[in-house]
């Protein structure tokens, strides 16, 4: 299974990725090339794996968060679950 969550520098993101460090899987966030330095930082401290959660660069605001079509195919893998913890969080306690 693998993961992208956009919002991981925020205050439930951090949490959410937290959680799912605990799962089996890869755990991509969106981040913001401006935030980069501030991801890197706050994953540090939180002691994320960098081999499982990696910083995927784009923007929130625009048409595929930014990705290019290589990209989201790429992310998307074979079961992919998209969290957007500034969201409808429903869907992640019903898994």
């Amino acid at each position: 299974m693998s993961y992208f969550v956009t919002g991981a520098t925020g205050f439930m993101g951090r949490f959410l990725v937290g959680n799912l460090l605990k799962r089996k899987g890869t755990i991509h966030v969106l981040v913001r090339k401006d935030s980069k330095k501030k991801f890197d930082a706050m994953a540090k401290k939180q002691g994320w794996d960098p081999k499982r959660v990696v910083a995927v660069p784009g923007d929130m605001t625009a048409p595929k968060c930014g990705l290019s079509a290589a990209q989201v195919r790429t992310l998307g893998g074979k079961d992919p679950a998209f969290l957007p913890p500034g969201r409808d969080l429903r869907p992640v306690r019903e898994r």
